[in-house]
């Protein structure tokens, strides 16, 4: 039921905070997420490059984004890393890989915040 999901992977900021996200064209539904009150918790994996790594999100109840936990870390990362894999245990599928691209991604970082920072 997912194969026509389009996704990408966002940095946004304000004058005061940056965040990433990862965006999908379907509100995915996870399983074995934790439930808290309207929004859910998921634990999963992340491939930067070569080296996996546990990550946190979060997702608003029946959004279609997947939010960081640890916006700094994650960015920086982005910043220097060439590539991203998320898996994610999608409801009835095994888990699901998406592939990120991260070329020019440190220039489109530095432009977003150039721009928050009101410079």
């Amino acid at each position: 039921p997912y194969h026509d999901v389009r996704t990408w992977m966002g940095v946004g900021c304000n004058k005061n905070s940056e965040c990433a996200y990862f965006g999908f064209s379907d509100s995915p539904n996870i399983s074995n997420d934790e439930n808290q009150d309207g929004y859910s918790i998921i634990k999963t994996r992340i491939k930067w490059d070569e080296k996996i790594e546990d990550i946190r999100l979060t997702q608003d109840w029946g959004d279609k984004f997947l939010n960081v936990k640890n916006d700094a870390q994650v960015i920086s990362q982005i910043e220097s890393a060439n590539s991203i894999m998320l898996e994610l245990k999608w409801h009835g599928e095994q888990s699901v890989h998406f592939e990120y691209s991260l070329k020019g991604s440190k220039k489109a970082i530095s432009d977003i915040r150039s721009k928050c920072s009101g410079s």
